[in-house]
C-alpha cells in the first residue's frame, strides 16, 4: 500500500474557455509532459444516503471516497481510499487482485458499487510551480452494470497536485487568470445520473 499527501486545486472549463488558458497554462506555468496520456477507468462506491458524495457539497472538512480504479483497459486494478482532511488530501493505494471479491468486501460494510466514468488523463509538471498538473478531459459517467450515461465531453478539468512544503513557494507565485472552481468528478456524476 502507497499512501500519498498533497494538496489539490481544482478547476474545470468548456472547450472554449479552455482554449483561451491554453496559453497561459503551457507557456507561463511552464508545464512539460511528464507521461502518456492515458485512460482512467473508476468504479466508485457509497452508502445508501451517497454520504461520500454529499460530504462534498455540504463542506465537511472530513470526508472519504472510495474506488477501485484501471487504466488503459488493463487487467490491472487499484482501490484507492481518498480522505480529505481540512486542506489536504491523502490517497492510500493499493493493487488489487479481484474486483470482485473488493466489491463483496466493501458491500458487506455497506458500501455499494455506485457509478463508473471514463476520461483522457494528461499528465504534467510546472517547474514555475514545483507541482504536477493533470487535465482530463471526455469524460463519461455511468450508473453501475446499467445502461444509462451522461456526456461530460464538453469540459476539461485542470488540477494541481502541490507537495505540502511547496504550498507556500505556491501562493505566493500564483497568480491564474481564472478562477479555481470546486469540482468532483464522483458528485458530478451521483448528480447528473441519480437528482438530476
Amino acid at each position: 500500500m502507497t499512501i500519498d499527501r498533497r494538496y489539490e486545486l481544482k478547476s474545470y472549463f468548456n472547450l472554449q474557455q479552455f482554449n483561451l488558458v491554453y496559453g497561459f497554462l503551457f507557456k507561463d506555468l511552464k508545464l512539460k509532459k511528464t507521461f502518456q496520456d492515458r485512460i482512467v477507468q473508476n468504479i466508485y462506491f457509497d452508502d445508501c444516503n451517497f454520504t461520500s458524495a454529499f460530504d462534498k457539497i455540504e463542506g465537511n472538512p472530513f470526508r472519504i471516497k472510495r474506488r477501485i480504479r484501471s487504466y488503459d483497459n488493463k487487467k490491472i486494478f487499484f482501490y484507492e481510499k481518498k480522505i480529505k482532511k481540512g486542506d489536504f488530501v491523502y490517497k492510500n493505494t493499493e493493487q488489487i487482485v479481484s474486483i470482485q471479491d473488493k466489491i463483496n468486501f466493501l458491500k458487506y460494510r455497506n458500501f455499494n458499487p455506485v457509478i463508473q466514468n471514463k476520461y483522457k488523463r494528461s499528465y504534467f509538471y510546472s517547474n514555475l510551480l514545483k507541482c504536477r498538473v493533470t487535465v482530463d478531459s471526455n469524460l463519461c459517467h455511468s450508473i453501475y452494470k446499467k445502461n444509462l450515461f451522461f456526456d461530460r465531453k464538453n469540459i476539461k478539468i485542470i488540477e494541481f497536485k502541490i507537495n505540502e512544503k511547496y504550498i507556500s513557494f505556491l501562493q505566493s507565485k500564483i497568480d491564474l487568470p481564472f478562477r479555481l472552481k470546486k469540482f468532483s468528478k464522483y458528485y458530478d456524476g451521483v448528480y447528473n445520473l441519480y437528482y438530476h
